[in-house]
């Protein structure tokens, strides 16, 4: 049984088929990319799966359980989370309170709550911002802090929106092995991402979307080199570059 499974997915914006027939499967502990250029149906996608966005035909099963017409709040509930390209903190709180949230959302008590955040605080790489304002950090902790109160819900299934956008070369590289930690401890994560170079680092299996369809799906060595998704999506510089 998948973890997740998409089963012919369309979303339709009046004429404009924004994703057209999209079917994925996600084993348990699996981990996935999703690229494409923009407008190519990618956030459209992650926001079906997330809830924020309802389907205009197929259906969307996770666990073994039909969610297509769950709400947001109710999809995190039964373990499914995300970041967002555009990192959304509460500002005016601190690290240690924007993870709490995510953890009175998911249902622990106090007790569980406080060790949690800790715990949750170093393993992203927080060490000693715990009582940091939010608005004061940097865009690479920002980040750090979206995967941590994405985490704080427990998911079974994490949506990573662009986490290496805006990071310098050297903090995606910082980021790239608390993901696979995070993989390694049973979470599936389907990953949207432009960083080629760093993604290849990161995943072994891609869906690549162009115009709402799947151009091409399987290993991302073997899908980067598909005439295609070069045309479609990397240009003949991304060939003569590597």
């Amino acid at each position: 049984m998948p973890v997740l499974d998409i089963k012919n997915v369309s979303k339709h914006f009046g004429g404009v088929k924004a994703v057209d027939d999209i079917s994925l499967t996600l084993e348990y502990g699996e981990m996935i990319g999703l690229v494409g250029p923009n407008g190519s149906g990618k956030t459209t996608l992650f926001n079906m799966i997330s809830g924020l966005l309802t389907v205009t035909s197929g259906c969307i099963v996770f666990q073994n359980e039909d969610i297509t017409k769950y709400k947001t709040y109710k999809r995190v509930a039964k373990g499914i989370n995300r970041t967002f390209q555009v990192v959304k903190p509460f500002a005016s709180l601190t690290v240690y309170e924007n993870i709490k949230i995510g953890c009175l959302v998911g249902g622990n008590n106090e007790l569980e709550m406080h060790d949690k955040i800790h715990y949750l605080i170093e393993s992203v790489g927080l060490k000693g911002l715990a009582n940091e304002m939010a608005g004061n950090l940097p865009i690479g902790n920002l980040k750090k802090l979206e995967v941590a109160k994405a985490l704080a819900t427990t998911p079974k299934l994490l949506l990573l929106d662009e986490p290496f956008g805006g990071l310098s070369h050297a903090e995606a590289l910082e980021l790239i092995p608390l993901i696979k930690r995070i993989n390694q401890q049973g979470v599936s994560i389907i990953v949207v991402e432009h960083v080629m170079s760093v993604l290849l680092k990161l995943i072994e299996q891609v869906l690549v979307l162009n115009f709402g369809k799947e151009i091409a799906k399987g290993n991302i060595h073997a899908v980067m080199s598909d005439s295609t998704v070069i045309e479609a999506y990397l240009g003949d510089s991304y060939v003569e570059n590597n």
